[in-house]
């Protein structure tokens, strides 16, 4: 099955996410979306009762709650800033010079002796700060130090190419000042065009509704579960997103795909170790938000995971050997650390994991649900407990949320060929309890 999608919306899904990016891609982004804007509610249009192309002025609605300069996106701009920079980011691939210096040359194509020179002498500063968790450090912790070897380190674990001009051109201090500035700006307009009310994308969605509905029913018609998947999440989203707080809604999105440059997977590994005193000021407000945002799921959803066969290890004890499968069933297993999951499909991108979970939430389920339409996501808080109703291991058909089903395009649920694939992996069910 192959639902048809509105052309305009592909190409805005597809330019969107570049926006974000800082380089050259970002600028034709945004010029391309203007071009696309012109077809139907952009700047200069005519077409009235659209916003237009998010973080661009224009159309027929009010370009934005906090323009620049004005106090209110100072503030929120300073509580965003604050999350990037306290949030172990930013992982240092080495501390040890060399590998710098390579990774420099290599993107600067300059010559090993003339990097050698501008890169500054390792000064023992992570000695005494000896990143955690993997080599992941704050950026905060960096800005605030003194150390010109650390700022060149996340430079180059930020943008090896722009850190070799930075220091060429003496300024490396001036210059991690602006990228963070610029990458704060971005996310703030960004944030403007989507957050509250009821943005753009909801508006998108529900004028696609009957595609919607085709793809839900084609789905429940192939794998079972719910008969309005795609729907339930869109609608869940809009109850989630309905009165959230700007703060809320900034945290939920340094959490969603690492948003203000954040990283889930660092959060949930402390989680997961039972180090939560080793979280940041920042990650342990993103968890509470989670928390504090989420809604009781009005009926039955199904939701999807890709996980590796690790994590059926950590959690349910499984030994590695298929033919033991059998005997997880009915185990029981708290998850310690925030468990995203996808409404109806497993996430484009997890869709070749070894182990595919279906997690059946009963009606009443707390669960959150960020404006991350790529996904479907939601987000369980800590403790989900779950109970395994079946497990097997095979060659499985099973849905797929689609990477081109946003909120603005709103094919949801083209299932894509792999599921029909002839590789084996773990099938697990698993209740909500």
């Amino acid at each position: 099955m192959n639902v048809q999608m509105n052309t305009k919306g592909r190409i805005i899904a597809t330019l969107a996410p570049l926006l974000d990016r800082n380089d050259n891609a970002s600028s034709m982004a945004s010029y391309m979306l203007q071009k696309v804007a012109r077809l139907d509610g952009g700047p200069g249009s005519g077409n009235h009762g659209h916003r237009g192309i998010p973080g661009q002025v224009g159309g027929s609605l009010p370009s934005g709650r906090f323009p620049r300069g004005s106090a209110e996106r100072e503030r929120q701009k300073q509580y965003v800033s604050n999350i990037m920079t306290n949030s172990e980011a930013y992982k240092v691939q080495s501390v040890v010079r060399g590998p710098n210096v390579m990774r420099l040359r290599m993107a600067s194509g300059a010559s090993e002796e003339e990097v050698d020179k501008l890169f500054p002498k390792d000064d023992g500063w992570f000695e005494k700060n000896p990143p955690s968790y993997d080599r992941y450090v704050t950026a905060q912790k960096i800005l605030d130090s003194d150390s010109d070897y650390a700022k060149a380190v996340l430079m180059s674990s930020i943008n090896a190419k722009e850190a070799f001009k930075a220091l060429k051109e003496g300024n490396l201090s001036q210059k991690l000042e602006e990228h963070h500035s610029s990458y704060v700006e971005k996310k703030m307009d960004s944030m403007d065009s989507r957050y509250g009310g009821t943005p753009e994308w909801t508006e998108e969605w529900r004028s696609e509704k009957e595609e919607i509905q085709a793809s839900d029913k084609e789905v429940h018609r192939l794998f079972g579960g719910s008969d309005t998947p795609a729907q339930d999440y869109y609608l869940a989203v809009e109850e989630s997103q309905r009165d959230i707080s700007l703060n809320d809604y900034c945290l939920q999105q340094a959490y969603v795909a690492g948003g203000f440059g954040t990283k889930a997977e660092i959060i949930n590994r402390k989680l997961y170790s039972g180090s939560e005193s080793d979280l940041t000021d920042a990650e342990k407000e993103i968890c509470e938000s989670v928390e504090r945002t989420a809604i009781a799921i009005p009926k039955p959803m199904d939701f999807y995971r890709g996980v590796s066969p690790d994590w059926l290890k950590n959690q349910i004890g499984y030994n590695g050997d298929p033919a033991s499968l059998s005997d997880l069933v009915g185990k029981e297993t708290t998850i310690k650390s925030l468990s995203s999951a996808t409404c109806g499909g497993v996430a484009y991108d997890w869709k070749d994991s070894d182990v595919v979970i279906c997690i059946k939430a009963p009606k009443g389920t707390k669960a959150t649900f960020p404006y991350n339409p790529q996904e479907g996501e939601a987000i369980f808080g800590r403790g989900l407990t779950l109970r395994i109703k079946s497990i097997e291991y095979g060659s499985k058909d099973f849905p797929v949320w689609w990477e081109g089903t946003t909120a603005m395009n709103c094919a949801a649920f083209p299932l894509d060929e792999t599921r029909r694939d002839a590789k084996k992996r773990i099938h697990v069910v698993a209740e909500v309890i």
